[in-house]
């Protein structure tokens, strides 16, 4: 439960709460950072300093952020700093089950998730009470309560799940590096299925570093 408090529950409060402080497009640039502190903390639960995988962490980051750069934008400080916290949540509780199921071999994801989630649940549990959120459910159309069903369901729900059986299964470079593929991939959906235009010098400039960060993280396997 202490995991899906903290990669759940903590990093959701956190990444919600930064959208009064900053603009969309700013909070998906500042989780670029999350790579670096997935390679960190995978790091210091092996007690090593692995300059290889922090390169390529840092690789997939640069990527990212040529992707997402806008010209003329600020920074939001309050904004970033709790983004950052959220990224870190996040980072750790991947990097902690990761080291949990591998010294335990007998757990099975599907038999662990649960609890996970439950923790993830008390804290977002705790923070709406605190912050009076409640009230708003009134207000929640059905239409936007098939979009949360399809964002807890789906996204959420398999999608975590799905996230935290692969990061048992790859190195700590591949994990950390993985952590940014999904700004090229939004990207790409944003083009072909919402028509929205891209700087395509950008895009190919950012995705081939976070690419050739990944294949080359996917080529020192457990390293």
């Amino acid at each position: 439960m202490a995991i899906g408090a903290v990669q759940y529950g903590l990093m959701y409060v956190g990444y919600i709460t930064a959208f009064q402080f900053a603009a969309a497009h700013e909070v998906v640039l500042y989780t670029v950072l999350t790579p670096l502190y997935v390679a960190l903390i995978c790091d210091a639960y092996a007690r090593r300093f692995d300059a290889v995988n922090v390169a390529l962490a840092a690789m997939a980051a640069a990527g990212a952020a040529v992707i997402q750069h806008r010209e003329g934008a600020g920074v939001a400080w309050l904004g970033f700093l709790l983004v950052q916290l959220s990224s870190v949540c996040f980072a750790w509780g991947q990097s902690a089950y990761r080291r949990l199921r591998r010294e335990r071999t007998d757990l099975r994801d599907r038999e662990v998730i649960a609890l996970l989630y439950l923790g993830g649940v008390a804290v977002t549990v705790i923070a709406t009470t605190l912050s009076g959120g409640w009230a708003t459910l009134t207000k929640v159309s059905s239409t936007q309560w098939l979009v949360f069903a399809y964002l807890g369901v789906l996204a959420t729900g398999m999608g975590f799940y799905l996230w935290n059986r692969g990061a048992v299964q790859v190195g700590a470079g591949a994990l950390a590096v993985a952590n940014n593929l999904k700004v090229p991939l939004g990207v790409l959906v944003a083009l072909t299925v919402f028509g929205e235009q891209a700087d395509l010098l950008r895009l190919g400039i950012g995705g081939g570093l976070m690419v050739l960060a990944a294949a080359l993280a996917a080529r020192r396997g457990e390293a």
